[in-house]
């Protein structure tokens, strides 16, 4: 979890009902608008702004109240960046996803080579793979801004 670690009570569950469909919403729409790998400045300021809003949600505390704005916007907007170039170089992974779940009769295709045995445990896989650099940037920030402020929380 991005927030596992940060301490003072920061904490996914505080995540308002909005913000995740928000949040769920701005993710779906790299692949479903076919966001460009080349242009996407402004989705990337969306996902940025986003982040922000969640961590303030999820710790109290907004990007610039823990001291990492200016990291923050020069890092993660380089993971998201690879996010959006995973999403838009579409692999057949992916590819076999999308088939898969827009097929209307999807559990009798099975014959079909895009055939997943389970789609939600597939989604979650091929999903989670693809959020994996902004996930781990995103933590490592709030982190190492928590281990800062408490020396206790140093590794040793």
């Amino acid at each position: 979890s991005v927030f596992e670690g940060v301490g003072g009570n920061a904490d996914f569950e505080r995540l308002s009902d909005r913000t995740q469909r928000v949040w769920c919403k701005t993710l779906d729409r790299c692949d479903l608008e076919a966001v460009d790998f080349e242009d996407c400045q402004s989705y990337i300021y969306e996902l940025l702004a986003l982040c922000d809003t969640i961590t303030w949600e999820c710790t109290g505390r907004s990007f610039e109240e823990w001291g990492i704005l200016d990291a923050v916007q020069m890092e993660l907007s380089k993971a998201w960046m690879h996010f959006v170039r995973l999403v838009w170089m579409r692999d057949l992974e992916w590819e076999d996803l999308v088939r898969c779940i827009s097929d209307p009769n999807a559990e009798l295709s099975v014959e079909a080579e895009y055939h997943l045995t389970d789609p939600p445990a597939a989604v979650k896989h091929i999903v989670s793979s693809k959020l994996l650099v902004p996930l781990q940037v995103w933590g490592f920030f709030l982190r190492a801004a928590a281990e800062a402020e408490d020396p206790r929380k140093r590794r040793g």
